[in-house]
């Protein structure tokens, strides 16, 4: 498949990207493309760094699969790249690819339609606590969007503040009680604490 060699305005800012990671203490930097560019390119001057393309185009989301970069494929539906961006990051939790308490460097289309001209720092932390009902609908799920409304509030909450100034570690399911109980029992060990050798 062919590639489209990087401009010089997209070399400049994923070099300013790459440099952005250390300073904000980024864990991926996330590419938005919708032209499937010389990945291979894009990967050295990232360094590295992991490397997110999300995507709706069939042709990018192949360029990736051919080039083994990890994609994040999007809907295509009619909206802003706001939205674009905030489904991307949600995939990528999704996906595993980013945590929840994370920074991402996102590198995108965000003034002018046909070249990637922006860069942002966004924290996940910050950025799960504003989500709309419609970034909640996007995600494929059967729970009820208030239910899930709750379920991130309380986590976005503990996540900040922990429990009594301490951090924790938290596990929710969401599911039919019944169901969940008959799957469950109770341990006696938090199994997100770092224990010390002696008390294991």
């Amino acid at each position: 498949m062919a590639r489209q060699s990087l401009p010089p305005t997209l070399v400049g800012l994923l070099t300013a990207a790459a440099s952005l990671v250390g300073g904000a203490r980024a864990t991926a930097i996330l590419l938005l493309a919708d032209v499937p560019y010389d990945l291979h390119a894009v990967k050295s001057i990232v360094g590295k760094t992991p490397l997110i393309v999300a995507s709706h185009k069939p042709d990018v989301q192949q360029a990736c699969l051919e080039d083994k970069v990890t994609l994040v494929p999007l809907i295509h539906e009619p909206h802003t790249r706001q939205v674009q961006v905030s489904q991307a990051l949600l995939e990528a939790i999704a996906d595993n690819l980013v945590s929840t308490g994370d920074k991402v460097v996102v590198v995108y289309t965000a003034f002018d339609r046909e070249h990637i001209d922006t860069i942002s720092v966004i924290s996940l932390s910050e950025r799960l606590a504003r989500l709309t009902t419609r970034d909640l609908q996007r995600l494929e799920t059967h729970v009820p969007l208030e239910t899930l409304r709750r379920v991130v509030d309380l986590a976005v909450e503990i996540g900040r503040e922990g429990r009594e100034s301490h951090k924790v570690g938290t596990l929710f399911v969401v599911g039919q009680h019944r169901k969940v109980i008959e799957m469950s029992h109770e341990g006696v060990h938090d199994p997100f604490r770092g224990y010390a050798a002696k008390e294991r």
